[in-house]
């Protein structure tokens, strides 16, 4: 398909969409000033796909309800930012370190939500980035409830790539250290994706014992004298648990 020709397929998306009560080849082709066999075409390849759906009995086009999967995800986790932010917001401030929330997506961290703290007010920008599920404290979170078999395919699909000296690149030494986080209920990254910094991560849960997402809080090396890790990610879990609650008892 030429950009012209996507162009015009966005085009007539659009019109659909401001158009709820359907609108007929005839209406969009004057709307746009394109012939009516271009988007006849456009059209018909719209509803084969499911983008757009025709009404056979008034020959109208509606928004397709492929839209509604492919946009799923994305209320999903707005709404997931919208009720996690308040706790982020009070484990900060108990903490004062940065808190973290991420989702799991195309088996990445996919950083949602940051709160900076007064020790590390505005230390970067994170919103939208991508990390590794192996190298984060958050991405070991997100796999706690992944068998072995559907973490050697993602290792496999993934890779396991360094990013410090300390990251773990051998999948038997990850397993085994994964195995760890599970049985304490916290992850670790020591350095492992950042040089200087280190990291503690939470599962949050949802429905079934589902994962949704996980937490964490992150520190630097000026701290690393004075922060023992095990007494912060009680006060991390003791946040993600009760974001899991508020969730759980949300969708009753």
């Amino acid at each position: 398909m030429s950009i012209q020709s996507i162009d015009r397929a966005f085009d007539i998306i659009e019109l659909i969409s401001r158009n709820p009560q359907g609108i007929t080849l005839s209406e969009m082709a004057n709307a746009l000033s394109l012939p009516i066999s271009t988007v006849y075409r456009i059209a018909a390849d719209l509803v084969k796909k499911g983008y757009a759906e025709k009404n056979a009995a008034l020959n109208t086009y509606k928004i397709g309800s492929k839209f509604l999967m492919l946009s799923s995800p994305f209320l999903v986790n707005l709404e997931l930012k919208t009720e996690a932010h308040p706790f982020l917001m009070e484990l900060s401030g108990q903490v004062g370190f940065p808190v973290f929330l991420a989702v799991m997506m195309d088996h990445e961290v996919s950083y949602l939500d940051k709160v900076d703290s007064r020790q590390m007010p505005g230390e970067y920008s994170i919103i939208g980035q991508k990390r590794s599920l192996f190298t984060t404290s958050l991405g070991k979170s997100l796999l706690f409830n992944h068998s072995e078999g559907d973490i050697r395919n993602i290792i496999e699909e993934k890779g396991m790539i360094p990013y410090t000296l300390y990251s773990i690149t051998d999948p038997e030494v990850f397993l085994k250290d994964l195995g760890k986080c599970r049985e304490r209920g916290w992850s670790s990254d020591n350095q492992e994706d950042r040089l200087d910094f280190r990291c503690v991560g939470v599962p949050v849960y949802g429905h079934a014992d589902t994962i949704v997402a996980a937490i964490s809080c992150s520190w630097d090396k000026s701290f690393f004298g004075s922060i023992d890790p095990e007494e912060m990610a009680l006060k991390v879990r003791g946040c993600a648990d009760r974001i899991s609650e508020h969730l759980i008892s949300q969708s009753h």
